[in-house]
């Protein structure tokens, strides 16, 4: 008997920590898409996910945070510096506004001579890469932090329609995806 009873408490266990381990797991991908998305969930671009790549591979040796190699008067790492104006008197990134944007302007030159990044570095843009920064300016150009550097916060606790069936906080984010799978929780065990 003492053994089933061992045997139960470790299935409730288990099962509390499968639980903590789901919410969590949907608390944390909603509060960083919340977080770290910012407006990016309207436009399908992210500056974390799609724009810095870019960035990093193909601008950020001549403009970016290594002051020993940086060639270019202004940072595009850092968006004060790259909405702001550059050494040239230009601005690099006019939010909102690609048509008045240095960066676009360079990235689709047809003057080698004027091109970014130079032909001479090795590293070109694609079609696709080029359409990315002018979509993520046009929409104002919105940085953000690494997630890494993002100090967690506590995310909102969904509405559910069986609020009953709630027994903790984490219940609600389960609930809350089963009722938007319209799924219906399993019975309880016995």
């Amino acid at each position: 008997m003492n053994a089933l009873c061992h045997q139960i408490q470790n299935v409730r266990v288990a099962r509390a920590i499968l639980s903590l381990l789901v919410a969590w797991t949907a608390a944390a991908s909603l509060a960083f898409s919340e977080e770290a998305g910012g407006s990016a969930t309207h436009t399908g671009i992210e500056f974390s996910g799609d724009v810095r790549p870019i960035l990093a591979k193909a601008c950020f040796r001549c403009h970016g945070p290594d002051e020993e190699s940086r060639e270019g008067g202004f940072r595009l790492d850092r968006r004060d510096s790259a909405v702001g104006e550059a050494d040239s008197g230009e601005r690099p990134i006019v939010p909102g506004r690609p048509e008045k944007s240095e960066v676009v302007r360079r990235i689709t030159a047809e003057d080698e001579a004027e091109r970014m990044p130079p032909p001479e570095s090795g590293l070109s843009l694609t079609a696709a890469q080029i359409e990315v920064i002018r979509r993520w300016i046009a929409v104002g150009a919105p940085y953000s932090e690494h997630w890494s550097f993002v100090p967690p916060r506590r995310p909102q606790l969904p509405v559910v329609r069986r609020a009953e069936w709630v027994r903790n906080p984490i219940d609600r984010f389960i609930l809350a995806r089963l009722e938007r799978e319209r799924l219906a929780p399993a019975p309880e065990a016995d």
